[in-house]
């Protein structure tokens, strides 16, 4: 299980990365930083990229059935 989730984790890590090199325009900043409080560790990825629509926003982690993901994709 600990394998697991840290692939997860890392799978994470890069996608966000990702994006914020993906989406953040020339000449644009991306800061990484991080965070420990009761012993959690917390990392905050910010850019100055595009940003993501406030509609998309509000339901970015909703789970959706496959014929919404091909409908709206």
């Amino acid at each position: 299980m600990q394998i697991a989730l840290r692939l997860h984790n890392l799978l994470c890590l890069r996608n966000c990365l990702d994006n914020a090199i993906k989406f953040t325009p020339k000449g644009g900043n991306i800061v990484i930083s991080g965070a420990i409080e009761n012993e959690e560790f917390t990392m905050f990825i910010t850019d100055s990229g595009i940003g993501i629509p406030e509609k998309v926003l509000k339901s970015i982690f909703e789970i959706k059935n496959n014929k919404e993901l091909i409908r709206n994709g």
